[in-house]
């Protein structure tokens, strides 16, 4: 049995392969594997003196790395100064995760910025296992958790029913509704911002959108989009600033495909990565009014 089970829709070999179970996240990075530091974190090659120190925390859409780099690449652009980069994104983190990951990266990092990465799927508690011997496993759904029989997780067709079928007796159980969830993902948020603040840190959060808009994208669009709408408005009520990519995607779709494969909603392409990585880097540099940006702003204007 692995050392720690997850939701076999989250599965894409790096987290199995480079997790380990985590006592207040479920679980986390294994130090060296998949190009972890001891920190569990993703960091720069390489220093560099007087460099921005940039933190990125989220889930497997920070996980995926490149849009990371060309926001340093075209910050520093923006800045005048190199931009040294710590991701600190992990497959599946729902933003309770999140935040107990930035409780830990903060310390190591010591950042001038944090971005917080968002997508519509952050409205929801991730499914995840850990092992707790004598043929027992803690199945964790958001903030919920519930014990089951190891057993149920020896084939991938079990695991994929147990995990069903323990998803609704934990909402039964617990009485974890839709509001419930939704309070979860505000409290947390709200905690994040507040962690930020005692830190006096700056920081910002960044809120991908579903990357289709057509009806070849499936039935779970509509809800997708629904869902992208309802943390956009959570998001209101969370003292950071808000860099919204909708306006992006909208801009660029005609000469961008930004989904690869076309079904997936959540995960922008190579090239949407780029197109993103640089306009969030524009909406860090207004934050830190880094440079002349906005390139029209009169010096010394407050």
């Amino acid at each position: 049995m692995p050392e720690a089970l997850h939701d076999p829709a989250l599965a894409r070999g790096r987290i199995s392969a480079c997790s380990e179970p985590h006592l207040t996240r479920g679980w986390a990075p294994r130090p060296g594997t998949c190009g972890y530091d001891e920190h569990r974190l993703v960091g720069p090659d390489e220093g560099a003196p007087g460099a921005l120190r940039l933190l990125v925390v989220g889930d497997s859409v920070a996980a995926q790395d490149l849009w990371i780099r060309a926001l340093a690449d075209h910050l520093a652009e923006l800045g005048g100064q190199p931009v040294a980069a710590w991701n600190a994104g992990v497959e599946g983190y729902h933003p309770c995760q999140t935040d107990q990951a930035l409780a830990e990266a903060l310390p190591v990092v010591a950042p001038d910025f944090v971005l917080v990465q968002l997508c519509h799927n952050d409205l929801h508690g991730t499914g995840t296992l850990v092992p707790l011997g004598e043929g027992r496993v803690r199945y964790f759904v958001g903030e919920q958790a519930m014990d089951l029989p190891a057993w149920t997780f020896r084939s991938r067709l079990l695991t994929l029913g147990s995990l069903v079928a323990g998803s609704r007796l934990v909402a039964r159980t617990t009485g974890r509704a839709a509001e419930e969830a939704l309070d979860a993902t505000a409290r947390c948020l709200r905690a994040t911002a507040r962690r930020l603040q005692e830190a006096d840190v700056p920081g910002a959060v960044a809120l991908f959108p579903v990357l289709r808009s057509d009806a070849d994208a499936g039935a779970g669009l509509g809800r997708a989009r629904e869902e992208e709408e309802t943390l956009r408005t959570l998001l209101g009520s969370v003292e950071l600033p808000l860099v919204d990519l909708r306006p992006t995607l909208e801009a660029h779709a005609a000469e961008t495909t930004f989904a690869a494969p076309p079904t997936d909603l959540v995960h922008p392409s190579k090239e949407g990565q780029r197109v993103f990585g640089e306009a969030l880097a524009e909406g860090v540099a207004r934050e830190l009014r880094l440079g002349a940006w906005p390139p029209d702003e009169v010096e010394g204007s407050p």
